[in-house]
């Protein structure tokens, strides 16, 4: 084997070592790195949505607002006169505010009044459960007491309801309050999806008064016991954030859930290709690189040396010398054997 050859596998085994050693801890580096990009943008949209939530239930306080400082509604609440059910809870207006449910309660917390509505037959439907056995009392205490009410989510047995709570007063805000209004919309599916369209994500949501949670969201109860943010890689493709929706007396009541594609993740490995095929080719360009030095400063030089020595032997004329340019060890090589044609040429002047 030629020193050629065994330099070129040296350095190409060095440049091949150096690859795969490096490959897996760069790729462990860069996935988990985009992993958690993954997850900060997870963490991004939960929080997006959270503020999806709070801005749906400050319009619906603004609404509550409108309605219960209103003289009108004030009055009703006075003399229960029929005529502001026949005018204002119809079914126009359900549908103009999203609403599915109005709700009217005295200063004692009794309920003077409620209706529900299904928005998507666009019809009015009876309450099958008793709202006022559903509803907090410390929250009707606390809506009544508040000058601007209280909003939030609201868990009630047909299910999770963003709602919102305001004392009912003259429009101009003086005087006792005669009661309070109670506004809701139920938080269905179609409500996430809406919230989901105007977020661009996947949202869903399950109420923690369900018995019998799906599997992901139980899995997921579990951790966000002691974690205010639950991330779970679904596969691949895939990833969803849970987390914790309170309610409006800051109790946990859904749990809430954002998918999304790995997309960080993905571009990641995406990198790491590129990255590897960088190496590869930096590496072969390394040892190109370093055949032609070898070649030109080592290789060639000693070549040039054995063909001289060859010569000068070919010749038997020991006063010939050979070229000791440079500082290497190749120079210092042929200062060497010109020191032994010397030592050989003053020998046969001696016989001579």
């Amino acid at each position: 084997m030629t020193l050629r050859t065994k330099a070129t596998l040296i350095v190409g085994c060095t440049m091949l070592t150096f690859v795969l050693l490096a490959y897996p801890i760069l790729r462990a580096i860069l996935l988990n790195s985009y992993a958690r990009l993954d997850q900060n943008h997870v963490a991004e949209r939960i929080e997006r949505i959270q503020d999806a939530l709070d801005e749906a239930a400050n319009n619906m306080a603004r609404t509550a607002t409108d309605w219960a400082a209103w003289d009108e509604t004030y009055f009703f609440m006075q003399d229960r006169d029929e005529a502001y059910v026949e005018s204002n809870l119809v079914d126009g207006t359900f549908i103009a505010l999203s609403l599915n449910l109005m709700s009217y309660f005295d200063p004692s917390g009794n309920l003077v009044l409620a209706k529900a509505f299904d928005l998507e037959r666009e019809q009015p439907i009876v309450l099958e459960f008793d709202l006022l056995q559903a509803l907090p009392t410390r929250l009707l205490a606390q809506a009544g007491a508040q000058e601007e009410g209280v909003s939030g989510v609201l868990l009630l047995p047909s299910g999770a309801m963003l709602f919102a709570a305001h004392p009912i007063l003259p429009s101009v805000g003086d005087g006792p309050p005669h009661g309070v209004l109670v506004i809701g919309r139920y938080l269905d599916q179609a409500q996430w999806q809406h919230l989901g369209a105007i977020t661009h994500l996947s949202v869903s949501a399950q109420p923690l008064t369900v018995s019998d949670l799906p599997a992901e969201y139980d899995q997921a109860l579990s951790h966000l016991q002691t974690e205010s943010l639950h991330i779970q890689l679904l596969d691949q493709q895939r990833i969803a954030g849970y987390a914790f929706i309170n309610d409006a007396l800051g109790q946990p009541a859904l749990i809430l859930r954002v998918d999304m594609p790995r997309d960080m993740y993905h571009q990641g490995k995406i990198a790491i290709r590129y990255l590897t095929l960088g190496l590869v080719t930096m590496g072969l360009l390394f040892v190109a690189a370093h055949v032609v030095l070898l070649q030109r400063e080592i290789i060639s030089p000693i070549t040039k040396l054995g063909a001289d020595v060859q010569r000068i032997g070919s010749s038997a004329d020991p006063s010939q010398r050979l070229d000791r340019s440079g500082g290497d060890e190749v120079a210092a090589l042929a200062h060497s054997i010109d020191g032994m044609l010397e030592q050989i040429e003053r020998a046969q002047q001696a016989r001579d």
